[in-house]
Protein backbone atom coordinates (compact mmCIF):
# COMPACT_ATOMS: atom_id res chain seq x y z
CA UNK A 1 0.00 0.00 0.00
CA UNK A 2 1.11 3.55 -0.70
CA UNK A 3 3.90 4.44 -2.70
CA UNK A 4 7.30 2.46 -2.62
CA UNK A 5 9.73 4.15 -4.90
CA UNK A 6 10.32 8.31 -5.91
CA UNK A 7 11.46 9.31 -8.92
CA UNK A 8 13.12 12.74 -8.22
CA UNK A 9 13.56 14.74 -11.59
CA UNK A 10 16.48 17.71 -11.71
CA UNK A 11 15.19 19.83 -14.03
CA UNK A 12 17.19 23.17 -16.06
CA UNK A 13 20.52 21.51 -16.22
CA UNK A 14 20.44 22.67 -19.73
CA UNK A 15 20.10 26.63 -18.37
CA UNK A 16 23.24 28.14 -19.53
CA UNK A 17 23.78 29.42 -15.91
CA UNK A 18 24.31 26.02 -14.81
CA UNK A 19 25.57 24.35 -17.66
CA UNK A 20 29.01 23.95 -18.98
CA UNK A 21 30.28 26.20 -22.07
CA UNK A 22 30.08 23.33 -23.80
CA UNK A 23 27.04 22.58 -23.56
CA UNK A 24 27.48 19.96 -21.22
CA UNK A 25 25.29 19.44 -18.25
CA UNK A 26 26.82 20.05 -14.95
CA UNK A 27 27.17 17.22 -12.99
CA UNK A 28 28.60 19.32 -9.97
CA UNK A 29 24.93 21.46 -9.96
CA UNK A 30 23.24 17.96 -9.74
CA UNK A 31 25.41 16.86 -7.10
CA UNK A 32 24.60 19.82 -5.02
CA UNK A 33 21.07 19.14 -5.47
CA UNK A 34 21.04 15.81 -4.24
CA UNK A 35 23.11 16.54 -1.39
CA UNK A 36 20.30 19.64 -0.37
CA UNK A 37 17.51 17.76 -0.85
CA UNK A 38 18.38 14.30 0.08
CA UNK A 39 18.98 14.72 3.44
CA UNK A 40 15.09 16.34 3.71
CA UNK A 41 13.46 13.22 1.72
CA UNK A 42 15.31 10.98 4.60
CA UNK A 43 13.67 12.57 7.37
CA UNK A 44 10.49 12.27 5.36
CA UNK A 45 10.81 8.76 5.72
CA UNK A 46 12.60 7.92 2.30
CA UNK A 47 14.89 5.80 2.34
CA UNK A 48 18.26 5.94 -0.22
CA UNK A 49 17.95 2.83 -1.84
CA UNK A 50 14.00 4.00 -3.15
CA UNK A 51 14.62 7.14 -4.85
CA UNK A 52 16.05 7.24 -8.15
CA UNK A 53 17.38 10.95 -9.16
CA UNK A 54 17.19 12.07 -12.77
CA UNK A 55 18.80 15.11 -15.16
CA UNK A 56 16.31 16.33 -17.02
CA UNK A 57 15.43 18.65 -19.33
CA UNK A 58 11.99 19.84 -19.97
CA UNK A 59 12.45 22.07 -22.94
CA UNK A 60 14.17 19.88 -24.73
CA UNK A 61 12.72 16.49 -23.44
CA UNK A 62 15.93 14.85 -22.69
CA UNK A 63 15.15 12.20 -19.88
CA UNK A 64 11.48 12.53 -20.45
CA UNK A 65 10.68 11.92 -24.22
CA UNK A 66 13.84 10.62 -25.17
CA UNK A 67 17.11 8.79 -23.30
CA UNK A 68 20.00 11.69 -22.22
CA UNK A 69 21.95 12.28 -25.11
CA UNK A 70 25.78 11.38 -24.35
CA UNK A 71 27.17 14.90 -25.60
CA UNK A 72 25.03 16.56 -23.25
CA UNK A 73 25.54 14.52 -19.73
CA UNK A 74 28.13 11.87 -20.19
CA UNK A 75 28.23 11.45 -16.57
CA UNK A 76 24.89 9.98 -15.83
CA UNK A 77 24.49 5.96 -16.35
CA UNK A 78 20.78 5.78 -15.68
CA UNK A 79 17.44 5.16 -16.97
Amino acid sequence: AGVKRLVVCINKLDDSSVSQASGRWSERRYNEIKAALGPFLKQTGWKPKDVTWMPISGLLGEGLLKKISPRLCDWYKGP
